[in-house]
């Protein structure tokens, strides 16, 4: 996917990762989906995209463990609603 590039490069504040990954995301579905529609012909509805992007996105931020249990990444983690399990105790 897409955000480990984001994490290899040293991004460590939950707040950045969570950015800097719906941005990457976000292009990549974006291109991927216009890919789609250029050589393949095919049409997917822009809800259909958005919900793709979106669960992307969930999804690698429900893969983070030890996230530090502080007031902005809990809320954070609300928003997106994430486990508790990706909050160190």
């Amino acid at each position: 996917m897409v955000c480990l590039e984001c994490e290899k490069q040293g991004v460590q504040e939950f707040g950045t990762l969570e950015y800097a990954c719906r941005l990457a995301t976000t292009v990549y579905g974006i291109w991927r989906e216009r890919n789609v529609r250029v050589f393949q012909n095919l049409l997917t509805q822009v809800d259909v995209v958005s919900l793709s992007i979106i669960n992307s996105i969930r999804d690698f931020l429900c893969s983070r463990r030890r996230v530090k249990r502080s007031a902005l990444n809990r809320s954070l983690g609300a928003s997106w609603r994430l486990p508790d399990s990706v909050f160190s105790v």
